[in-house]
């Protein structure tokens, strides 16, 4: 990153290749949130719960103010954008997919914090971040490496070979990288007690339970309007439902509203071959509550939170430097990435 009088008096930190390497980072954007304090979950994440569609990329945000007011350089330069399409988006602006670059060939990531936007423009309102990557490298190297949590489950690995040699008595010199990284993801159902449908949440009161709170802790939520087998209806309108929730009371509440019943008014659902229809149990209906239930045969929606999102990735990247003069140099890049799996959602 080009120095200034306004980049030296910033404040910001500086992550070296031997942190990352210690540490055995498979993901930057996992790296930062981990190793720099000012650094918040981005719009996009390999942790947590994504925004709307996501694809699991890995953006950054500096200060919680957002990835699109965090600007992102690699070696000085502004790197493109690269927010996957989706029906609802994840984040305005243009955020920047840091899991795009090698970890493999990273030399120092360098913070600045506020300040920049006059330098920069808007989109580094929060800070800038710089990547420089090491283009001088010399010789061969090979790096495995493998990881899973403590329950032996969610694995990782990566494979990584970077070579690099000089030319023209050193005036020149080329790196080729090409890093392999997979991560096998997890789901709240793979911790159902802490994450998934047995975890412990607020959710309104019991038809019948009296109370003087509209929320109550308890676990075995369900959206009682659809089943993983299917739940066929009489209409196409937009809105209509076909179970009666617990909002209409225990007159209606687990009749069928827009599905089809059978003679005692239970709506029926697709049996688990598909063959056949049977009767539906909506569990538990809830006070005020026209999707939600307490067990039953409704789907539990908090199983299929991502707690790590699985991703699939091979980086191939050619850097190249000559040195013209004593003052004037030339520098270039290459960088093809292909994901072969999309993440699960």
């Amino acid at each position: 990153m080009t120095q200034s009088r306004l980049t030296n008096v910033m404040a910001g930190s500086t992550l070296d290749a031997a942190q990352l390497q210690r540490r055995g980072y498979l993901d930057l954007g996992l790296a930062l949130l981990r190793e720099n304090p000012a650094i918040s979950v981005g719009d996009n994440s390999p942790i947590g719960t994504q925004n709307s569609f996501g694809a699991g990329q890995s953006f950054v945000s500096l200060l919680n103010l957002g990835s699109q007011r965090t600007l992102t350089l690699v070696d000085g330069m502004r790197m493109g954008g690269g927010a996957s399409a989706s029906i609802y988006g994840v984040g305005p602006g243009s955020q920047v997919d840091i899991s795009a670059l090698p970890t493999s060939l990273i030399k120092t990531i360098d913070t600045r914090l506020g300040g920049a936007g006059a330098a920069y423009g808007a989109d580094a309102v929060a800070g800038v971040i710089n990547y420089e990557l090491d283009d001088h490298y010399k010789g061969v190297s090979l790096n495995a490496q493998g990881d899973w949590s403590q329950k032996l489950d969610n694995a990782a690995e990566k494979i990584a070979l970077k070579a690099g040699t000089s030319f023209d008595h050193d005036r020149g010199g080329l790196v080729f990288d090409v890093e392999y990284r997979r991560q096998a993801g997890m789901l709240a159902s793979d911790r159902p007690d802490s994450f998934g449908e047995n975890a412990v949440i607020y959710h309104r009161a019991a038809l019948g339970q009296n109370t003087p709170y509209s929320f109550v802790p308890g676990s075995g939520t369900r959206y009682i309007q659809s089943t993983l087998t299917g739940m066929p209806t009489l209409t196409g309108n937009y809105g209509d439902l076909p179970v009666y929730g617990g909002v209409y009371g225990s007159a209606y509440a687990g009749l069928a509203n827009a599905g089809i019943a059978n003679t005692a008014g239970t709506p029926l659902v697709f049996s688990g071959n598909g063959q056949t229809l049977v009767p539906f149990n909506s569990g538990t209906l809830l006070q005020g509550d026209n999707v939600l239930g307490i067990g039953g045969d409704g789907i539990a929606l908090r199983n299929y939170i991502p707690i790590r999102t699985p991703s699939d990735r091979l980086n191939l990247t050619l850097l190249g430097h000559y040195d013209l003069t004593d003052h004037l140099h030339a520098t270039w890049q290459l960088v093809r990435q292909r994901q072969f799996r999309e993440p699960c959602r």
